[in-house]
């Protein structure tokens, strides 16, 4: 299973470490207009990403609600249609249903995810 560690800092001055960044990677890097879609999930967490001029992708993942560095294990899921299954998990919970996605349509993942989507606040990771 892939995993990967969050880190999430407080930056007090983006210029300084805009510059440090170049110097580091030796160049300027590249931009990415990146959405994150959150669902509620019966285990873990669960979300799609929509990155422009991408394929999205359906992330599962698990990790501790804690402070500082948290190790994540995760699951990604390509998703030919991202809007079509936002429009439809977003009809599912205004009906007040929830539906069974089967691994069979999602490869990558180990088990079927009951889910519904819901908006975080911040439009960011929880």
């Amino acid at each position: 299973m892939p995993r990967n560690v969050e880190i999430k800092a407080r930056v007090r001055d983006s210029v300084s470490l805009t510059k440090r960044a170049r110097e580091l990677a030796g160049n300027d890097g590249i931009h990415m207009e990146q959405v994150d879609t959150f669902f509620n999930a019966r285990e873990g967490r669960l979300k799609l990403r929509s990155v422009k001029g991408e394929k999205a992708k359906l992330i599962q993942y698990s990790r501790p609600d804690q402070n500082g560095p948290k190790l994540s294990d995760f699951h990604i899921a390509w998703v030919e249609d991202a809007e079509s299954l936002k429009l439809e998990t977003s009809i599912l919970r205004h009906c007040g249903s929830h539906k069974i996605l089967p691994n069979e349509g999602f490869p990558n993942c180990s088990q079927s995810l009951l889910c519904s989507v819901s908006e975080h606040p911040k439009g960011s990771e929880i």
